[in-house]
Protein backbone atom coordinates (compact mmCIF):
# COMPACT_ATOMS: atom_id res chain seq x y z
CA UNK A 1 0.00 0.00 0.00
CA UNK A 2 1.55 3.29 -0.77
CA UNK A 3 2.01 5.94 1.42
CA UNK A 4 0.07 9.25 1.12
CA UNK A 5 2.47 12.85 2.12
CA UNK A 6 -0.75 13.38 4.18
CA UNK A 7 0.06 10.38 6.10
CA UNK A 8 3.70 11.23 7.04
CA UNK A 9 2.84 14.84 7.53
CA UNK A 10 0.24 13.08 10.84
CA UNK A 11 3.30 11.17 11.39
CA UNK A 12 5.83 13.84 11.81
CA UNK A 13 3.01 15.79 13.90
CA UNK A 14 2.05 13.45 15.90
CA UNK A 15 5.36 11.90 17.09
CA UNK A 16 6.84 15.52 17.56
CA UNK A 17 3.73 16.47 20.09
CA UNK A 18 4.60 13.27 21.52
CA UNK A 19 8.41 14.13 22.18
CA UNK A 20 7.87 17.25 23.45
CA UNK A 21 4.74 16.47 26.31
CA UNK A 22 7.18 13.48 27.35
CA UNK A 23 10.24 15.53 27.37
CA UNK A 24 10.15 19.21 28.53
CA UNK A 25 13.28 19.99 27.49
CA UNK A 26 12.01 19.71 23.52
CA UNK A 27 9.38 22.46 23.99
CA UNK A 28 11.76 24.86 22.48
CA UNK A 29 12.21 22.38 19.36
CA UNK A 30 10.04 23.58 16.50
CA UNK A 31 9.14 21.16 13.21
CA UNK A 32 8.50 21.80 9.64
CA UNK A 33 9.19 20.69 6.01
CA UNK A 34 12.41 21.39 3.73
CA UNK A 35 11.89 21.48 0.20
CA UNK A 36 15.65 22.43 0.02
CA UNK A 37 16.71 19.17 1.57
CA UNK A 38 17.85 16.71 -0.99
CA UNK A 39 20.41 14.10 -0.29
CA UNK A 40 19.31 13.60 3.77
CA UNK A 41 16.02 12.62 4.79
CA UNK A 42 15.82 14.78 8.38
CA UNK A 43 18.30 17.17 10.29
CA UNK A 44 18.28 18.56 13.38
CA UNK A 45 19.31 21.82 13.54
CA UNK A 46 19.77 24.82 15.69
CA UNK A 47 20.22 28.40 14.06
CA UNK A 48 21.52 31.67 15.59
CA UNK A 49 18.84 33.41 18.15
CA UNK A 50 18.31 30.09 19.55
CA UNK A 51 15.69 28.37 17.45
CA UNK A 52 15.54 24.86 17.00
CA UNK A 53 14.21 23.10 14.37
CA UNK A 54 13.83 19.39 13.22
CA UNK A 55 13.36 19.19 9.25
CA UNK A 56 12.36 16.51 7.15
CA UNK A 57 12.99 16.83 3.38
CA UNK A 58 9.52 17.31 1.46
CA UNK A 59 11.22 16.43 -1.70
CA UNK A 60 12.96 13.19 -0.54
CA UNK A 61 9.95 12.22 1.42
CA UNK A 62 7.04 12.57 -2.09
CA UNK A 63 9.75 11.16 -4.58
CA UNK A 64 9.30 7.59 -2.19
CA UNK A 65 5.70 7.60 -1.60
CA UNK A 66 5.36 4.37 -2.67
CA UNK A 67 8.34 2.35 -1.36
CA UNK A 68 7.34 -0.14 0.85
CA UNK A 69 7.72 0.13 4.10
CA UNK A 70 8.18 3.71 3.84
CA UNK A 71 6.33 5.06 6.76
CA UNK A 72 8.11 2.98 9.08
CA UNK A 73 11.10 4.37 7.84
CA UNK A 74 10.01 8.08 8.23
CA UNK A 75 8.82 6.83 11.60
CA UNK A 76 12.56 5.77 12.25
CA UNK A 77 14.01 8.85 10.76
CA UNK A 78 11.92 11.32 13.26
CA UNK A 79 12.44 9.67 15.95
CA UNK A 80 16.58 9.68 15.15
CA UNK A 81 16.18 13.47 14.70
CA UNK A 82 14.27 13.96 18.06
CA UNK A 83 17.14 11.61 19.78
CA UNK A 84 19.59 14.38 18.03
CA UNK A 85 17.72 16.97 20.11
CA UNK A 86 17.53 14.94 23.05
CA UNK A 87 21.38 14.45 23.41
CA UNK A 88 21.83 18.36 22.42
CA UNK A 89 19.94 19.00 25.45
CA UNK A 90 21.28 16.57 27.89
CA UNK A 91 24.38 16.72 27.09
CA UNK A 92 25.35 18.97 24.41
CA UNK A 93 26.11 15.99 22.07
CA UNK A 94 25.59 16.84 18.51
CA UNK A 95 26.86 14.12 16.19
CA UNK A 96 26.05 9.91 16.58
CA UNK A 97 28.01 9.46 19.56
CA UNK A 98 27.17 7.29 22.83
CA UNK A 99 24.21 9.81 23.88
CA UNK A 100 22.79 9.84 20.46
CA UNK A 101 22.74 5.81 20.70
CA UNK A 102 21.26 5.74 23.97
CA UNK A 103 18.60 7.75 23.44
CA UNK A 104 18.22 6.08 20.22
CA UNK A 105 17.90 2.73 22.08
CA UNK A 106 15.07 4.36 24.57
CA UNK A 107 13.14 5.55 22.02
CA UNK A 108 12.97 2.10 20.45
CA UNK A 109 14.87 2.61 17.28
CA UNK A 110 17.91 0.76 16.53
CA UNK A 111 21.37 3.36 17.11
CA UNK A 112 22.02 3.01 13.15
CA UNK A 113 21.66 5.14 10.25
CA UNK A 114 17.85 4.62 9.10
CA UNK A 115 18.22 6.23 5.48
CA UNK A 116 20.67 5.31 2.47
CA UNK A 117 20.30 5.80 -0.98
CA UNK A 118 20.77 3.09 -2.06
CA UNK A 119 17.29 1.89 -0.25
CA UNK A 120 15.42 5.41 -1.47
CA UNK A 121 15.43 7.98 -4.29
CA UNK A 122 17.16 11.07 -3.49
CA UNK A 123 17.64 14.38 -5.49
CA UNK A 124 21.33 15.03 -6.01
CA UNK A 125 21.70 18.38 -6.98
CA UNK A 126 23.58 17.60 -10.23
CA UNK A 127 20.97 14.37 -10.95
CA UNK A 128 17.72 14.67 -12.54
CA UNK A 129 17.27 10.90 -13.56
CA UNK A 130 17.42 7.65 -11.26
CA UNK A 131 17.14 3.81 -12.20
CA UNK A 132 15.77 2.26 -9.64
CA UNK A 133 13.47 -1.07 -8.97
CA UNK A 134 9.73 0.19 -8.00
CA UNK A 135 9.07 -2.81 -5.68
CA UNK A 136 11.79 -2.82 -3.77
CA UNK A 137 12.70 1.01 -3.68
CA UNK A 138 16.54 -0.13 -4.32
CA UNK A 139 18.15 2.31 -6.47
CA UNK A 140 20.68 2.16 -9.10
CA UNK A 141 21.99 4.99 -9.93
CA UNK A 142 21.44 8.76 -10.38
CA UNK A 143 22.64 10.29 -13.40
CA UNK A 144 22.47 13.82 -14.84
CA UNK A 145 21.02 12.97 -18.21
CA UNK A 146 18.31 10.77 -19.50
CA UNK A 147 19.64 7.68 -18.84
CA UNK A 148 21.63 6.20 -22.32
CA UNK A 149 21.57 2.66 -23.92
CA UNK A 150 24.34 1.60 -22.32
CA UNK A 151 23.44 2.51 -18.83
CA UNK A 152 19.92 0.70 -19.12
CA UNK A 153 21.76 -2.33 -19.81
CA UNK A 154 23.86 -1.71 -16.60
CA UNK A 155 20.78 -1.42 -15.00
CA UNK A 156 19.37 -4.68 -16.31
CA UNK A 157 22.73 -6.29 -15.35
CA UNK A 158 22.26 -5.24 -12.10
CA UNK A 159 19.04 -6.17 -11.26
CA UNK A 160 19.55 -9.87 -12.85
CA UNK A 161 22.85 -10.23 -10.32
CA UNK A 162 20.26 -8.80 -7.45
CA UNK A 163 17.50 -11.21 -8.09
CA UNK A 164 15.05 -8.33 -9.33
CA UNK A 165 12.85 -8.68 -12.33
CA UNK A 166 14.12 -6.34 -14.90
CA UNK A 167 10.82 -5.69 -15.98
CA UNK A 168 10.44 -3.92 -13.01
CA UNK A 169 12.63 -1.30 -13.11
CA UNK A 170 11.44 2.25 -13.31
CA UNK A 171 13.20 5.47 -14.64
CA UNK A 172 12.48 8.18 -12.53
CA UNK A 173 12.63 11.90 -13.46
CA UNK A 174 13.71 14.20 -10.61
CA UNK A 175 13.02 17.20 -11.31
CA UNK A 176 9.18 16.64 -11.61
CA UNK A 177 9.02 16.59 -7.22
CA UNK A 178 8.79 19.68 -5.59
Amino acid sequence: MNTTFAQLNDLFKSISAEMKQKYSCLQHWHIKWNNRLGTSMGRAVRKRGGLKIIELSSVIAKLNLTTPNFLERMRQTILHEWAHALDWETSKGWDHGSGWKRWMITLGVPPERCFSDAEFLVKPKSCSWAIRHKPKGKVFCYSRYYPDQEMIKRARSWAVKNNLEINELELVNLEFVR
